[in-house]
């Protein structure tokens, strides 16, 4: 079988792949490409949700916050429940219910200050007890992962506890019942809400041992040692263990055996100081770029180590240097550095004067003790003997440090940190600690499961990767070379990909602005991209020409007296981002030339004067600014960059790939681009109108190429075909252009005939989608409504702070409904308007009942509700309680028996929550099989599965895929849509919308399965 290489376009949500035939010479060595064996696609979900505007958002984040609010409520009343039980048994609460209700009435706060000096009676002490009981205040979960949630409640508790202490108050409880006065019901609404401040639980666990302590003189008997460790330790102050997930920790890249390390532990923001500091260059006035000096290093390092970060002023000013000079980190709008979060939370706690007056060894433990210890009571009692002050303590505590984990271990950190400490950058210190060599991975015949990586755009994509990749190896063999490029937005860290959609959103805001401007102000009626990226590199360069320092008007923009200028020339470094362009004056862009800007300007003496120039565009960016200082260019060091990606999520899919082949040949058989070039390539081969947009409908505006699924196979084929060789002809071609003006040939082809014969095999494509057939998302809407008396009819509460106009007529009860109104009506409301603002939102002025004045928090609505999910107890059939039905399953086709899959009689859809019942049954299958009045599935079908349907302008079936289904059972309606089709949701029509059996006979509609790699197969069920 003839060798080949495969290219991968590994993409968020689909993956083009490209068989590339290589020739064997007479020795049986590879030699070059020689033709297109096959393409194909795979399109899958994404592994997370996006945002509006494209933020990425984990799925079930909304189920799994819902169901810890449940949990925690759950869990509030359970420990509310046990209390009660303990203290009735123990004389401390009423047995009966209506005798607790009247103790309930008694002021709480008033007893938790009469009982620090007074006796209280048995029943008065264990109300105070269920009240502390229904406020435990906050204790932190030091190992949560959730710095950011516990950072906005520190100086609320601090400045509370020093409230506390000038109002010379004991305990919490005391200084509350000082500051409400005789007004109690103060206590409940407005500033002193108790709801509304933070507490700490310290707090209460001091009250408690305060009123303890005072009770048991009066109730020796009742009080004792076993009746305090059963209400404070197993129900108060209970605090479950926190679970950690070490499973899902990722192991150290070169210390295998241990965990990586948790990015707020002091060793890691240690190590990230010294690596950041180590790649800090300063770009002087001149445009040379030095490494920072011996003594600069040493001062960056001790400013970062002791602040949570720095921004590059402050830096520049510690460094003293010249004011012209410039960090290499400042990119993309970045202003600051990143410093050692667990340092400064020391040096801010404790005092920087008495943190320096502690021992190196008293340092080391109270460093180790901030990081590693995960119990707050025992952080607290190690805390102790420093003899810290109250908010020192709290602020200590409460810290957490980033969330997350890095790449090394602790172990792997401590060893690096000497080298880096002695000058040496993280290569060289890799070195010393012998941590670049090459780990031993088992050669395989298949792909085995993908790693456990904390990426899941990667992960769900790597798990696609290996079914493709294993199908075409059982067809075709092992490849001999396998290309494969990441989408950008599968690249970086949470936080970066969202830095990078966010960015990517503010930049599609401007170039709308843009194209406003150039409509409204300078007269083009359909602004092109080539006119908005004029447009705004002139804005970034303060409309001057950073060639010869003319102003460049904004009527001469568009004339031929100005151009876009590489600046480094493109022929020579094949860049041809935007970040390599600047707008020109035609003149200075001709005498230019070929050369970089230094080269062309030393040579005329005034290259400092361009520097100065361009130092002071405010817009410019610092790397854009840097190609004007360069002058050498290595084409050969920028292809090889080009054609390796070593990001870590690169390296990743290298790595997993690199199983299939012997450990000396991975770093030669699997190649990781970076993909710049990937379109550039495309265009000069001719393979952009491949594609020709497909329209379904008369009128509908053809799509782009893109709106193909079948672009990714192009991708493919073109990542495939990325050679050093086939740059370095490219490279040749923009220099011969250059010369050459309009006559210059076209860019050499891989083969003769190559993009004929591309076209050929991209016709035949078959795309394939993952069908979504698992039990998993929302069984329901997650709301619940109750029962009526009328059928089809339920109730669901509302905040009356909720309420729309439309809800108003549905209030039930009577009396409430004519409260509201008679609120809205003193507003001016009238039926159909938008309620006004602050008719029914005022928490001072509630709205009450007309008569008794009591006020009213919530109603109750009435709703129509169609094929509900009624929910009932054992043993009882009547439904307490319904649920909007959620997404879909399944939908069942069933036929007459040997009637076949033409003779379509009825169709049933399943709905998730259904599909969940029989699944939970056990001996029901989730399809069903057979059905009353003689009828059986002929086959099911859910959202992503595939089918073929006789299209009426096509001689041949049509590939499709279910798009969506109706969300009753009643009647059919079911839209498809082509296979191909890669448009957004928004802008493209269904195929077909299918509302009648007939119309779906007529289609003659067969379920089909199409493999990863593109072959179909019939289907059964």
């Amino acid at each position: 079988m003839r060798d080949y290489v495969l290219g991968l376009d590994l993409g968020t949500a689909s993956i083009g792949w490209a068989i590339i035939d290589l020739e064997l010479d007479d020795d049986g060595e590879i030699g070059s490409e020689i033709g297109l064996r096959a393409a194909g696609v795979r399109i899958f979900p994404e592994g997370v949700n996006r945002g509006p505007k494209g933020a990425e958002k984990p799925k079930n984040v909304e189920r799994r916050t819902a169901r810890g609010a449940r949990r925690n409520r759950y869990r509030f009343h359970q420990r509310r429940r046990n209390l009660a039980r303990i203290l009735v048994a123990a004389g401390l609460l009423p047995e009966s219910e209506a005798d607790r209700q009247k103790l309930w009435r008694l002021d709480p706060y008033v007893l938790r200050a009469r009982g620090l000096d007074e006796d209280l009676s048995a029943h008065e002490f264990g109300r105070a007890l269920f009240h502390l009981n229904q406020r435990r205040g906050f204790k932190s979960n030091r190992k949560s992962g959730e710095a950011n949630a516990n950072k906005g409640m520190l100086k609320e508790i601090s400045d509370l506890a020093d409230a506390i202490k000038e109002s010379k108050a004991r305990t919490l409880g005391e200084y509350l019942n000082e500051i409400a006065g005789t007004d109690r019901s103060c206590l409940v609404r407005g500033e002193t809400h108790l709801r509304k401040r933070h507490t700490l639980r310290a707090m209460y666990q001091d009250e408690f041992d305060l009123l303890w302590g005072r009770q048991v003189k009066a109730h020796p008997e009742t009080l004792t040692d076993e009746l305090r460790q059963r209400v404070a330790d197993e129900i108060i102050f209970f605090q479950r263990p926190l679970r950690l997930q070490t499973h899902l920790i990722g192991q150290c890249e070169h210390e295998p055996q241990e965990k990586r390390g948790p990015k707020s532990h002091w060793v890691s923001q240690q190590y990230r100081v010294l690596c950041d500091v180590a790649n800090l260059m300063i770009q002087q006035a001149n445009g040379h770029e030095r490494k920072l000096s011996e003594h600069e290093r040493a001062q960056a390092t001790q400013l970062l180590s002791a602040n949570d970060k720095r921004t590059f002023k402050q830096l520049h000013k510690a460094l003293g240097l010249d004011p012209d000079a410039r960090f290499n980190l400042e990119q993309g709008g970045r202003t600051s550095i990143g410093g050692n979060s667990a340092e400064a939370a020391l040096l801010n706690g404790i005092g920087e004067k008495q943190w320096l007056s502690l021992t190196a060894e008293a340092q080391a433990h109270l460093r180790e003790l901030l990081t590693e210890c995960e119990d707050e009571d025992e952080m607290r009692s190690n805390l102790a003997e420093f003899e810290l002050k109250p908010d020192a303590e709290i602020k200590l505590i409460a810290y957490a440090g980033p969330d997350g984990y890095g790449h090394l271990s602790l172990k792997a950190m401590r060893n690096l940190i000497p080298h880096l400490e002695a000058g040496l950058n993280l290569h060289e210190a890799k070195k010393a600690c012998d941590y670049v060599q090459i780990p031993v991975v088992p050669v395989e015949t298949r792909l085995p499961a993908p790693p456990n990586i904390r990426n899941p755009v990667v992960q769900s994509a790597l798990v696609e990767v290996r079914k493709v990749v294993n199908e075409l190896i059982r067809i075709h063999g092992l490849p001999y070379r396998i290309v494969v490029e990441l989408a950008r937005e599968m690249k970086g860290s949470v936080a970066e990909r969202e830095e990078k959609s966010i960015e990517m959103h503010k930049r599609q805001v401007e170039r709308e602005e843009v194209a406003r401007k150039l409509e409204e102000e300078v007269g083009i009626p359909v602004p092109r991209r080539a006119d908005i990226e004029k447009y705004r590199l002139w804005e970034d360069q303060e409309g001057i020409c950073p060639y010869s320092g003319r102003a460049i008007s904004q009527g001469q923009l568009f004339s031929s007296d100005i151009e876009v200028d590489h600046i480094l020339p493109r022929w020579r470094s094949l860049d041809d981002s935007y970040l390599n362009k600047v707008v020109a004056f035609t003149q200075s862009n001709r005498e230019k030339a070929d050369r970089t800007p230094r080269e062309w300007r030393e040579g005329l003496g005034d290259y400092d004067g361009m520097i100065e120039r361009i130092s002071k565009m405010k817009g410019m960016p610092f790397s854009k600014r840097r190609k004007f200082t360069q002058k050498e260019i290595d084409l050969d060091s920028f292809v090889a960059r080009q054609l390796n990606d070593t990001r870590y999520l690169s390296v990743a899919a290298r790595d997993y790939l690199g199983c299939l082949f012997e450990p000396e040949d991975q770093a030669s058989r699997v190649r990781v681009g970076r993909g710049q070039l990937t379109a550039e390539l495309r265009r000069r081969w001719g393979l952009n109108s491949l594609l020709t947009p497909f329209s379904v409908q008369e009128g509908e505006e053809p799509p782009k190429y893109r709106g193909d699924h079948r672009h990714h196979a192009i991708d493919a084929i073109v990542v495939a075909l990325s050679r050093p060789g086939h740059l370095k002809r490219l490279a040749a071609y923009h220099k011969q252009k250059n010369r050459m003006g309009t006559r210059a040939p076209a860019f050499e082809e891989p083969w003769e005939e190559f993009r004929s014969s591309v076209a050929s095999v991209i016709q035949l494509i078959l795309v394939s989608h993952r069908p979504r057939r698992r039990l998993r998302g929302p069984l329901h809407e997650g709301f619940f409504y109750g029962p009526s008396e009328t059928q089809g009819e339920y109730f669901y509460r509302k905040s009356v702070s909720e309420l729309t106009a439309a809800m108003i007529p549905k209030i039930r009860d009577k009396a409430v409904r004519e409260a509201v109104e008679a609120r809205l009506s003193e507003f001016g409301w009238q039926e159909g308007k938008a309620i006004p603002k602050g008719s029914l939102d005022d928490p001072e002025n509630p709205v009450r009942m007309l008569k008794g004045n009591v006020p009213i928090l919530r109603v109750r609505i009435r709703k129509q509700i169609g094929d509900p999910v009624e929910f009932t107890r054992e043993g009882d059939q009547t439904p307490f309680r319904a649920a909007i039905s959620g997404n879909n399953h399944h939908a069942e086709f069933l036929a007459h028996t040997g009637a076949g899959s033409n003779g379509i009689a009825r169709v049933e859809v399943v709905s998730m929550i259904e599909g969940a019942r029989r699944a939970r049954r056990g001996h029901e299958p989730i399809i069903g099989r057979k059905h009353p009045d003689g009828l059986q599935t002929a086959y099911a079908l859910s959202i992503g599965d595939s089918v073929l349907i006789q299209h009426p302008a096509a001689s041949q079936s049509l590939l499709c895929v279910i798009k969506n289904m109706s969300p009753t059972p009643r009647f059919i309606d079911i839209c498809l849509r082509d296979a191909r089709d890669a448009r957004p949701a928004g802008k493209s029509k269904d195929l077909y919308r299918i509302v009648s059996l007939k119309r779906w006979n007529e289609l003659n509609v067969q379920k089909v399965q199409v493999s990863p790699c593109g072959l179909v197969h019939r289907s059964g069920i």
